[in-house]
């Protein structure tokens, strides 16, 4: 088994991101794969969202005497509601596009993932397949 990224819908299949199967072409096994790899990735986020706010309580708390400067933050007409990017926004900063079609070897990873996973269930899990 390979170390994998373990995400969501909003990411393509890859080698190295595993993702759950789409609901319209899920098999039983895919199903029980799916829910499980959610429940994994939903514990994950829990944690950072966790540390995450630990962290930057903790740097405001040390940084509290300073302001923020003006070209980190946007400008908004309060009139209209219209919002201008401040200057630290630029060219550099946009996404590339990627392809979300996944490869044949990202699929390959996925199903390893699901012949190994799937060893074992508990009776509930059985309710996804209905």
């Amino acid at each position: 088994m390979r170390y994998v990224l373990v995400a969501n819908d909003a990411f393509p299949l890859r080698e190295y991101i595993m993702k759950p199967f789409s609901r319209k072409v899920a098999t039983p096994a895919n199903k029980i794969f799916s829910y499980r790899l959610s429940r994994a990735r939903r514990m994950i986020e829990i944690h950072h969202i966790v540390m995450a706010c630990c962290t930057l309580h903790n740097f405001l708390r040390s940084k509290v005497h300073q302001k923020t400067p003006l070209e980190s933050l946007d400008e908004e007409e309060l009139k209209s509601g219209n919002v201008s990017p401040g200057p630290r926004c630029n060219e550099s900063m946009s996404l590339s596009k990627t392809s979300w079609h996944p490869t044949n070897s990202a699929k390959l990873v996925r199903e390893s993932f699901v012949e190994n996973l799937n060893n074992g269930h508990v009776p509930w899990q059985q309710r996804f397949n209905e």
